[in-house]
This record gives structure tokens, sequence and C-alpha cells, in this order.
């Protein structure tokens, strides 16, 4: 990797293992298995050849359009005051991602190990695909994020008498299985998996919540009179030859047609382990402009961060509007980080955009 960042994973996204997800539930356990494998493998190549880690990334262009947004971008829209406070002003809400593309500079971020103890266990999200020893909880992991698409990534719930995530408009799931298998023409384009399920109240437990009253489900009697027509990609994910009696099969709709990657990403990133995560830029930017407002006449503002991390905050610094003069001093006890990533990042973001994004140093 000859740029100080990453791009775009168009080396995972275009290889051989981003197959179709219905090829993913057509796969029997033995063959899904080997999937994972061949996988993991790609992953690694891609992360140690090119830096890039299992994450979708931004191009170059993208990267400088985005850079060249941050000093215009209108962060005093994130002031907004709590109902409950006598305090004015005293919340900030961010839901920009502007910014977060200095994330590529640190090819580094998920090779941090995480401890939840203080027996130095830990492990890294690199560690997932360079270790053989965690083999097998990739396989159980990619069975339950990508396979049964535990994000709902791909295939949604179906809803009762909702033609936006049912296509047709029915009551039941028996009447849209009598719907799919009698006017297939319908249903061109679509697919279905059937999600075995507790029944319960409420909203359900997954990342896609509606109420489960409004899911379309199945019994068990409904699930093997229709199991004739089915085909093994409709019912892949539990053992369909023994059904316990407390479970109902929840009906999930999905477009044939997509490939696991890129939005199989984001199960790495937020389904085995808590990664290093950085702080956003632009809320950086709205603390720094709001709180040397006072002192935004004087000949330096210095801004110490004791703990730089990865980059998030000297970004913020650099993008400060340009009626003063923000000297960024940071500190960080990891020594990859300031070779690796923030002294690139920050001349990168003076290339790129032509001119002076505030005035930061490390």
């Amino acid at each position: 990797m000859n740029k100080p960042y990453y791009e775009r994973n168009d080396y995972v996204i275009n290889s051989e293992v981003n197959v179709l997800f219905e090829d993913l539930l057509e796969m029997k356990p033995d063959k899904f298995e080997k999937w994972v494998v061949d996988m993991r493998k790609v992953i690694l190549d891609a992360w140690d050849t090119y830096g890039c880690p299992p994450r979708t990334g931004k191009t170059e262009q993208e990267i400088v359009d985005q850079f060249n947004r941050l000093e215009s971008f209108p962060v005093h829209e994130f002031t907004n005051s709590d109902e409950l406070s006598n305090i004015p002003d005293d919340v900030i809400i961010n839901k920009s991602r502007v910014g977060v593309e200095v994330d590529q500079f640190f090819s580094n971020m998920f090779k941090t190990r995480i401890n939840y103890s203080d027996k130095d266990t830990g492990y890294s999200i690199y560690d997932l695909f360079a270790k053989d020893e965690y083999l097998p909880r990739v396989v159980k992991g990619a069975t339950r994020h990508l396979r049964r698409d535990s994000m709902y990534k791909h295939a949604l719930s179906a809803i009762k008498n909702d033609k936006k995530y049912s296509v047709v408009d029915v009551n039941s799931a028996d009447e849209w299985m009598d719907a799919f298998f009698s006017n297939p023409s319908v249903f061109v384009g679509y697919d279905f998996m059937l999600e075995q399920v507790e029944p319960r109240e409420g909203l359900n437990s997954g990342y896609f919540q509606i109420e489960q009253s409004k899911i379309l489900h199945l019994s068990k009697e409904q699930f093997e009179k229709w199991k004739p027509k089915m085909s093994y990609r409709h019912y892949s994910t539990f053992d369909a030859d023994n059904l316990p009696e407390d479970k109902i099969y929840a009906l999930r709709i999905y477009k044939k047609g997509e490939k696991v990657f890129p939005a199989g990403f984001a199960s790495f990133r937020i389904g085995y382990i808590q990664p290093a995560v950085n702080f956003p830029p632009m809320t950086a930017k709205y603390l720094y402009e709001r709180f040397t407002e006072h002192c935004k006449e004087q000949d330096r503002v210095v801004i110490y961060d004791p703990s730089s991390g990865w980059g998030g905050r000297i970004l913020g610094s650099m993008s400060v509007r340009d009626d003063r003069q923000i000297h960024y001093v940071g500190t960080d006890p990891n020594p990859e980080n300031y070779p690796e990533g923030m002294h690139p990042c920050g001349k990168y973001v003076r290339i790129v955009t032509g001119k002076q994004i505030g005035r930061a140093h490390v």
C-alpha cells in the first residue's frame, strides 16, 4: 500500500467469495464452512497486501470530496436543549458521518486487541482472520450474521397487509405462501427464507425490530404442509427434519441477486467483538469552535489532546473555521498512530483540499 490510506475494498467485493446471498442459503453446512475458510483467506490477503480491513471504504475521490466539506459543514446545527434540564444548549446531536474517512488512514484500528478483564485474553478483529484458533468462532458468527442474516442486511420480515415488505397484501403467512407458489410472476426478482423463532409478544429481538404480531409466521403444521413445494434454501438455516413444538417460522423476503459484501462487512465490526472506534470529527469541530469562541482573537489557541487516538479530533481541529489560529497538540500511547496515520492524514488534508483547513499541528 503506497498511499497513506486504504481505499474501497474492491479486492474482496470483486472476489469469487463474494457470492449471492441466495447462494449462501443453498450451501449445505460442510460447503458453507469451506466458504468461510476461503472468505477468511481473501479478507486476510486484502488486509495484508492492500491494508484493507473488512470495511467498504471510500475511493480516493470520495475521500477528497468529503474532506472538502469539512470547513463549511454546519456543525452549529448540532446544538440542542434537553427539555428536562434547566441549562440551554446542553445537548449535542451529531448524526453526520462527514470525516469518518479519517479511519482509512489507520488500517491498524481493527488490529487493536480488546480486553474485557485483567487477564489479557482479548483478541482483535484481525485475529479472527489471521489465527486458526478463531476459525470455529468465525464459522459460528458467519452462520448467524451472514447466512441467517441476523442484521437484516438482505432479508426483511414479511409484514401483514403491507405490500412494501411482503410484495402482496395478505393477512397470513399461509396466504402468502399460496400466492408465491400460485402466482410466481408477481414475485419475479424476489425469494424468501424462513427463520425459526420463539413466539413472543412485543418487539422482536432482531436488528429489524417490529411488533411480532405484525410479522407473517408459519406454524409447525403449516411449514410441514408447504415443505414439499419449497427448496432447501428456503429452510436451510434450521433442521427441517426435527421441528420442535415450541417454535414458529418467520417469513423473510429478499431481493435476488444481492452479493454478501459489502453489506456483510458490518458483521465483523459489530458481530464478534467491540472494535476500536474513532471520535466523530465533526463533533470535535463543534466542541473546538464553541469552546474557543471566547478566545478566538488570541495569536494562538492551543488544544491539547492527551489521547489523540485515530485522528478524529485532529481532523476536527483542522476543520475549525479560519477565524482563529488553532494549534493542536496530541499525544498517544500507541507509537504506531503517529508515523502510520496521524502525520500522513494531516498532510493529506492540506494537499487534497488545496488550502489550509484551520491550522493544526502534532
